[in-house]
């Protein structure tokens, strides 16, 4: 995986393992601005991008969540060495234009302001940065259904359902679109095939068809 620049500037946890799902793979912590409740930032490179500069992403242990903060080390520098007190705060996308997070958070106003397009251009944006990225997987497919565009709205939503839960919630509307849609000739998604199956209803019985 490749380093970013100015590694040396926080101090990573060089004993870091995976032990568990949560932080997922791909994710490295370091100690820089922990406030002592668990939580911590730390680099994250994205599935299939680990030739490029990871993004700094914060844990939130809580809800089991990984919040791509900054897209990249030398924009969470900034921040900290900028922050009024020993925690800095997420970017605006003026200060970080490719913070994923900055990204669905300006794309949820440009839907509520119903500009679909600049939606649509944010959220493309942001599952460049962070392929996997649920929550805007789970807001695109939807802008792109509104749009008409059909397949690339099937396409986005079987990304937005295996993407991980870590990064936003299930995509059970998504899924509930899919199920509505008819059978396409060619198609041959396992996802999409078994979509009628599907539920993505996880624990509380001892056996799950998903």
């Amino acid at each position: 995986m490749l380093s970013p620049p100015r590694l040396d500037e926080v101090n990573l946890d060089s004993d870091w393992t995976h032990q568990r799902p949560y932080p997922p793979l791909g994710f490295r912590p370091f100690s820089d601005c922990e406030i002592g409740n668990g939580d911590t930032f730390g680099l994250y490179w994205p599935i299939g991008l680990e030739d490029k500069e990871p993004i700094v992403a914060e844990t939130w242990h809580d809800s089991w969540e990984l919040q791509p903060t900054f897209s990249c080390l030398a924009s969470f520098l900034a921040a900290r060495d900028n922050a009024e007190d020993a925690y800095p705060e997420a970017p605006s996308l003026a200060a970080d234009g490719n913070s994923p997070r900055a990204l669905v958070d300006a794309a949820k106003e440009a839907i509520r302001t119903q500009s679909t397009e600049v939606a649509v251009l944010h959220l493309e944006r942001a599952t460049a940065m962070l392929p996997e990225y649920t929550d805007a997987l789970s807001l695109l497919w939807a802008q792109y259904a509104r749009q008409g565009r059909t397949e690339e709205a099937i396409a986005i939503a079987l990304r937005a359902i295996i993407a991980p839960p870590s990064f936003g919630m299930r995509a059970t509307k998504a899924l509930r679109w899919l199920k509505a849609q008819p059978d396409l000739p060619g198609q041959d998604d396992p996802i999409w095939q078994a979509r009628a199956q599907l539920t993505l209803s996880y624990g509380g019985a001892k056996t799950n068809g998903d």
